[in-house]
């Protein structure tokens, strides 16, 4: 149609019909396109009718014949539309519709509507306009476009019922172009309004746990001041309020009644009048109220304190089990086995212990003391298994049994060739129906395997007539071992639990997961043994993810007591818990460096890399073996993932040199060197660039601390030599705050981060930075000022950008940044942890220069705040929500103040009366300055995750971070 090679010829084959314009071309001499600036709508339809011209050759191209497209009629576009397919719904919901092209209303009126399933009724919808329009999309943060319309169904949904919205086939655009489909997209109503009841049982068909919160549950959101309202009931006429989970917002879905409650009692659970949830719904249940509830007797129990458990042998091994309500129609008490006088006393003063424990912990279980029964007792027995120090093999698989096994099989399988067992039979001092810990004596040492049962157990949990094994495994020992594995050796030491002295000549045996014995030894005088030729964390076998299949299991001996360890038993002794790193991954011990020609490279260039591989050894570095040396290394540029693999050849000196060629139309970016298992180790850049002619500087003139103005001065000189005399140059300044100061060897502590908040900080637009224009004196240089620095707690940032042409042809800039100090210190604070209870507080400040020296005699003052956080959500319209959140900040007065030490510290313990997120602020007498710090204080009753005692012994060094030198002091 057209000379080859001149796609612009001017000849236009078609006479186009279409609602936006395109752009017409040639691809070449056949093909012919119409390009379009952006995506098309929906609704468009488009017509081509072809003309009557002439092609380069002489042949005429058909006239009048018709084509045409069209991209359908209208559509829901995904994003914007609100609520999302398939979720629940109100029953009076607003509807989002972000449609793809503008809609034909009289045709949508037709064609759009609501069916409920069951239903054969159309549902038909309004326009939702003017102020309720704007305040719903002004909360879902939407700009109204002339293609969005928000609908509400003419009549309320029913509950629990699915709601289609259709989209019916012949919904026209505004351009007039139908869907050729009908679209139903599925919704789910919310249920009604209710209450639902819930607790505890023993089983399906048993009364609540009295021990356990009886909780009511709305599922939908209710006044904090409507749930106050609610009582507990009890039979003879009193009440007992309600408790909310968490008043910190104005609506809440659930309430409980404080526990615990009388055994075998009648409740009523009482509602307000005319309860409703924030849409104004009335409770949909409220003729069950009021609800009566019943609480059982408290279930039987039969509990040891774990699976496994280690105990001193002397004076004599107690094994706590805690016991109630089992066989009910016998009492029990403690089958009498003989003991001397001096240990009958000290075994009657751990059981007095374990008596009052109990009953300060669970006094309210205790019921009161029945008479015992004429007829004759069933007694409540078990069996006890105990191993010695040569039965390794039978430790290990009790270990591995007893965590896994069902409660009702017993863990001494007959049908297997088991060890002798020993009978117990147990017995209590008091009546059934009392909570007891009763202890078991074991009275040899080893390890010893308990197992106890009980049919009322077995009935109340089973809920068939079968016995309920309870077990547990301990180690009766005098012994405690201690390992620390390490890559070259490892460190074994052995001390008594009695009196902590070390334990020499103890017989240590070492097992993998496959019960193989890798090493045996004995410790020496101090108790100590060092072993080596014990693989690594990383290549000692792994059997399995299961306990005990993977590791070491250590035993010692000594005359007639054993113990043992295994190297998975870290709970309290995490790496974590001493500021030490943990983790294993990869090899360590081998360290690989990258040396490149230059880190910055043009595509088509050389790149020349030189690896060095070096292996830790406790005296320094040494050279890996040959089977340590990775065989490739790859380049893998960051964003596409495209890779290139170069083999490696590795000398005697533990290096490898390789040259890489880079492509020319090698992707632009970030390469990145990885070696098999190691990870990232160094990068390079291949990009576009020009190589400079000029160099610029900026320096700051006058005091940074507490400056009303800085004086800024700089230069612009050839990289030639001589200054850029007379240069134009645009100067950028901007003051902005920083986030505190750094040392690295006080890393633990917020320094100069400034005061605590009291008031909401409203978000603020990013600080612009001030332009100057400014021209080089005849030497290159510059000077400027910058003024009204405002005054702060904290330390600020002077941020600044000089811009100038090179004579490359490029703008080119410098920047530089630098500190505004309120003072001339800095104050640090922080905590032994990010959370502590409530009457033992402890933390230290640190008073620094602005080099980091420590200054010793300073004053400081430190003041604690309480904060909380609000959230609440206020219903509009149509099933939507807006949120609002915000914090309250509360001075609750001095917490300690004194003078730091010679290093520059205070250190400050103490107690609060007050729980939550606490904040500390950190003041130097005299000065402007101030740091602050935040602890999560928790109760005594209160405390949601698991405690931690932090008492250590640390090994401190003086300096972190030092060049290698003869000596290093450490605290």
């Amino acid at each position: 149609m057209i000379p080859l090679g001149n796609p612009k010829f001017s000849l236009f084959p078609f006479e186009i019909r279409c609602p936006l314009q395109g752009t017409q071309r040639w691809v070449d001499d056949k093909n012919w396109v119409l390009e379009f600036p952006e995506l098309l709508p929906g609704g468009i339809e488009c017509t081509f009718e072809t003309k009557k011209i002439k092609s380069v050759a002489g042949n005429f191209l058909n006239e009048g014949e018709k084509f045409s497209f069209f991209t359908g009629g209208p559509e829901i576009e995904e994003n914007h539309t609100f609520p999302y397919e398939g979720v629940y719904i109100d029953e009076d919901q607003i509807f989002i519709l972000n449609l793809d092209t503008d809609i034909d209303r009289s045709s949508a009126n037709d064609h759009i509507y609501f069916v409920v399933e069951g239903l054969k009724d159309k549902i038909g919808f309004s326009y939702v306009k003017d102020s309720v329009e704007k305040e719903i999309l002004k909360v879902r943060t939407i700009q109204k476009t002339n293609r969005m319309i928000l609908i509400k169904p003419d009549q309320k949904f029913p509950n629990g019922q699915k709601v289609y919205l259709v989209l019916e086939k012949g919904l026209k655009s505004k351009s007039g172009v139908p869907r050729s489909s009908t679209r139903k997209i599925e919704y789910s109503v919310r249920q009604a309004f209710r209450a639902e009841f819930s607790c505890d049982r023993v089983n399906a068909k048993a009364a609540c746990i009295p021990s356990l919160p009886l909780t009511l549950r709305f599922n939908s959101p209710v006044s904090v001041e409507i749930l106050k309202k609610i009582q507990l009931q009890t039979n003879d006429g009193k009440t007992i309020p309600v408790k909310v989970f968490s008043e910190n917002g104005d609506h809440q879905y659930d309430v409980s009644f404080p526990v615990p409650l009388s055994p075998k009692s009648k409740f009523q659970i009482l509602l307000p009048p005319g309860i409703k949830d924030d849409s104004g719904r009335t409770l949909s249940n409220q003729s069950s109220f009021p609800l009566t509830v019943f609480t059982d007797d408290y279930p039987p129990l039969l509990k040891f304190a774990s699976t496994f458990g280690i105990l001193e042998r002397f004076p004599e091994a107690v094994l706590p089990v805690t016991i109630r309500n089992l066989e009910a129609e016998n009492p029990v008490r403690l089958y009498q086995v003989k003991t001397s006088p001096d240990t009958q006393d000290k075994l009657k003063e751990q059981f007095d212990k374990l008596k009052e424990k109990g009953k300060e912990i669970l006094n309210w279980a205790i019921g009161k003391e029945e008479k015992e029964k004429s007829n004759s007792p069933k007694q409540f027995t078990g069996k006890e298994l105990i191993l010695g120090s040569g039965e390794i093999a039978e430790i290990l698989r009790y270990l591995k049994t007893i965590e896994n096994l069902d409660s009702n099989k017993s863990i001494f399988d007959p049908s297997q060739n088991q060890p002798t067992t020993n009978d117990i039979k147990l017995q209590s001092n008091h009546g059934a129906r009392r909570f007891e810990v009763v202890g078991i004596p074991l009275k040899k040492s080893g390890f010893h395997v308990v197992e106890m049962k009980s049919d009322v157990l077995g009935n109340s949990l089973l809920g068939i007539n079968q016995p309920f094994y309870v077990r547990t495994a301990v180690l009766v020992t005098n012994l405690a071992l201690h390992f620390k594995w390490g890559n070259e050796s490892s460190l074994v030491w052995v001390t008594k639990l009695n009196d902590s002295k070390p334990v020499p000549n103890a017989d240590i045996q070492i097992f993998n997961c496959k019960n193989e014995k890798i090493f045996t030894g004995k410790t020496g005088p101090s108790g100590t043994l060092i072993t080596k030729g014990i693989l690594s964390k990383n290549k000692i076998p792994h059997c399995s993810w299961k306990s005990y299949e993977n590791g070491l299991f250590l035993t010692a001996s000594f005359e007639d007591d054993f113990t043992f360890t295994h190297t998975s038993w870290q709970n309290g002794i995490e790496n974590w818990r001493f500021n030490l790193p943990s983790g294993d991954y990869g090899n360590e011990n081998v360290v690989f460096h990258p040396i490149l020609d230059r880190t910055l490279f043009r595509a088509g260039e050389i790149a020349s890399i030189k690896l060095v591989s070096r292996i830790k050894k406790s005296f320094g570095f040494e050279i890996p073996s040959q089977n340590e040396y990775p065989a490739f290394a790859k380049l893998v540029h960051s964003g596409s993932n495209k890779e290139y693999s170069i083999s490696l050849k590795w000398n005697g000196e533990g290096t490898s040199s390789f040259q890489f060629k880079i492509p020319k139309e090698a992707n632009l970016g970030t390469y990145q060197i990885l070696l098999p298992g190691e990870g990232s180790i160094g990068e390079f850049r291949v990009e576009e660039f020009r190589v400079p002619l000029m160099k610029a500087e900026i320096q700051t003139s006058g005091s940074n601390i507490n400056p009303s103005k800085l004086g800024i001065t700089g230069s612009v000189r050839y990289l030639s030599g001589g200054g850029a005399g007379k240069l134009p140059v645009l100067l950028r300044t901007r003051v902005t705050l920083e986030s505190g100061a750094y040392f690295p060897d006080y890393s633990e502590f917020s320094f100069s981060n400034g005061k605590v908040n009291q008031e909401e900080i409203s978000e603020e637009s990013n600080t612009g930075f001030t332009k100057t224009q400014l021209t080089l004196d005849e030497k290159g240089f510059f000077e400027s000022t910058v003024r009204s620095i405002p005054e702060s707690d904290t330390t600020q940032k002077l941020e600044t950008e000089l811009e100038y042409r090179d004579p490359n042809g490029e703008i080119q800039s410098v920047y530089r940044s630098f500190p505004i100090y309120p003072s001339q210190y800095h104050i640090g604070i922080t905590s032994e942890g990010w959370a502590a209870v409530q009457d033992s507080v402890k933390l230290k400040v640190a008073v620094l220069d602005l080099k980091g020296t420590p200054i010793e005699g300073k004053k400081v003052n430190v003041t604690a705040f309480t904060k909380k956080y609000y959230s609440n959500r206020k219903r509009l319209v149509g099933g939507f929500y807006s949120y609002e959140h915000k914090s309250e900040v509360k001075e609750l007065g001095e917490f300690c103040s004194g003078k730091t030490n010679s290093k520059g510290l205070f250190y400050c313990n103490g107690s609060l009366k007050t729980t939550g997120e606490i904040y500390f602020e950190a003041s130097l007498s005299g000065e402007e300055i101030k740091a602050n710090s935040s602890v999560w204080i928790t109760g005594k009753d209160d405390i949601w995750f698991a405690a931690s005692d932090h008492d250590r012994m640390d090994l401190i060094p003086e300096k972190k971070n030092t060049k290698p030198v003869k000596k290093q002091n450490f605290k």
